[in-house]
């Protein structure tokens, strides 16, 4: 996965060779914190992947990733980025759900404009239902359609006060990001089937966890835990 990370950002600009480890991964110290959706091909080779970090319920906004962000550093944008996040986070506690931060939706080349593409990132809100709730706050890329993509499914910008919260250019990877906001409940009616497909997928799905510890973010899958070498599908998620 990091390595698919490593290539494709390398290639695109987003990143430096120099800033990849020896062996050419794109590593996080993200991901260890985080949940992992992986798309595999022929070979069990990770063609697609997205990264999920669940927060806990009374985590304060300089908790998130997304405070470390170009825009929560400008003087005006700051402000009201944190203000439209607090309230969803308020929302979300509200509610009960889980806050989530999604990022890393990379794609290879020959499964970019596929529908196991699309199948991956609506992954994302099966796998919220699986939390039993999630409210979440992607950084999408404009390149590659990636921010498109996910509004078509059923995320949304940003609000403030009624005013649209806009994309900004992001220097550590030389693109334009969207910060993009979803509700694991509310997407696009014509995505229904699939995102009820993939929820019953993923409770089956091969779960691959360095610790036993990040189990404990989804109690729908953890008694069906198990570890054997992944097939050449879609499978799975990784810890």
């Amino acid at each position: 996965m990091q390595r698919l990370r490593g290539r494709i950002a390398v290639e695109e600009g987003a990143l430096r060779a120099s800033q990849l480890t020896a062996d050419g991964r794109d590593a996080s110290s993200t991901d260890a914190l985080s949940w992992h959706l992986l798309s595999l091909g022929d070979g069990g080779a990770v063609e697609g992947c997205v990264r999920m970090l669940v927060h806990p319920r009374q985590t304060k906004f300089e908790n998130l990733n997304v405070s470390h962000t170009k825009m929560a550093a400008c003087p005006e944008c700051g402000i009201k980025l944190r203000s439209a996040v607090e309230a969803d986070m308020r929302a979300a506690q509200t509610a009960g759900a889980m806050v989530v931060e999604v990022g890393g939706w990379v794609l290879s080349e020959r499964m970019r404009g596929t529908a196991e593409a699309v199948r991956l990132a609506l992954g994302v809100w099966a796998w919220g239902r699986l939390l039993g709730g999630a409210m979440g706050i992607a950084t999408a890329t404009t390149r590659n359609h990636s921010a498109y993509i996910l509004g078509r499914i059923g995320g949304r910008p940003l609000q403030y006060r009624g005013e649209t919260i806009p994309k900004y250019f992001e220097p550590k990877y030389n693109c334009d990001i969207q910060i993009l906001r979803f509700e694991s409940d509310s997407y696009s009616d014509r995505f229904a089937p699939i995102v009820d497909s993939m929820t019953s997928e993923l409770i089956e799905s091969t779960v691959v966890s360095s610790s036993p510890r990040g189990i404990r973010f989804l109690p729908s899958i953890g008694a069906g835990v198990h570890f054997p070498h992944p097939e050449p599908a879609f499978a799975g998620l990784a810890n």
